[in-house]
């Protein structure tokens, strides 16, 4: 509650009086009152403030003239979730996120006939939320929000698995500097895929045969390639897979070139020197 002069209307002597009101409110319910700027074992008043914020079972709070300290105190004691009353002085405006939680009035004249029956009021009150609190059944200001929070999910992969996912890797990148740092140099341009000194021929990469996840029978029982595919023993007849233009048919072979009927796109002149077998 405010301590010192807010203005005319409430000069210290005023907040003495309301104390005296409050605390006889809270020995009524059989409780001690305590300021919550007293007691506690800190020498700074700071400290002493939000350990009884912190520590006391119920707390009174008042709002009149909507002291900005008394309104964070307010906020600090919401968030533990312990019984917390509310009281102003009759014709304050109740803050937004306040106006929600019930709040006894009084008179700010403590006329006495007035202030007696806002004491019986908020004597009751204070022992109707201690006692539910201390039963388990008190229900506090945020359990009437609910927030919804999203958290990322957590997937778990064996280190074998990991292993050989990261193997696999290594092994398409050694492959792939390997097929690179084989060409010679009169070849380089079969590489560039704007050259055009020789527009009729590319690079045999690989042929249909065993991957590293299959075997030459699988390939053979897939895609009827004989086992001496796999020796880059190439006739007319062979059945071969081109990375660019997929499968074909060999129909001439001229030194380390291959004149190959390919389903999709028709003859292609391609090297037979860079054949890889997989």
């Amino acid at each position: 509650m405010p301590i010192s002069k807010s203005d005319d209307d409430h000069p210290a002597v005023h907040w003495e009086k309301v104390k005296d009101i409050i605390s006889e409110a809270i020995e009524k319910a059989g409780c001690k009152p305590q300021p919550v700027w007293e007691g506690g074992a800190h020498d700074i008043i700071q400290a002493k403030i939000l350990q009884n914020i912190y520590e006391n079972t119920v707390v009174v709070c008042d709002l009149s003239t909507r002291n900005p300290n008394v309104m964070l105190e307010i906020g600090m004691r919401l968030t533990t979730k312990k019984p917390t009353l509310l009281i102003a002085e009759e014709g304050t405006p109740l803050p937004f996120d306040t106006g929600i939680i019930q709040t006894e009035f009084y008179d700010p004249r403590l006329e006495y006939r007035t202030t007696q029956a806002f004491i019986e009021k908020l004597s009751a009150q204070i022992l109707e939320k201690l006692n539910a609190y201390k039963a388990d059944e008190y229900h506090p200001y945020l359990e009437a929000f609910e927030f919804e929070t999203v958290e990322p999910s957590r997937v778990t992969v064996s280190s074998e698995e990991r292993l050989t996912e990261l193997i696999s890797q290594m092994d398409t990148i050694v492959s792939k500097a390997t097929s690179l740092s084989k060409v010679p140099t009169e070849n380089a341009n079969a590489l560039n895929p704007y050259a055009t000194s020789r527009p009729d021929e590319d690079i045999l990469h690989a042929l249909i045969g065993a991957s590293k996840k299959r075997t030459a029978s699988d390939s053979v029982k897939d895609h009827g390639i004989l086992s001496k595919y796999m020796k880059n023993d190439i006739s007319v007849g062979d059945a071969i897979c081109h990375e660019k233009f997929g499968m074909g048919i060999v129909s001439d072979v001229v030194g380390n070139k291959l004149d190959v009927n390919f389903n999709e796109v028709g003859p292609k002149r391609v090297l037979s020197d860079y054949v890889k077998t997989v």
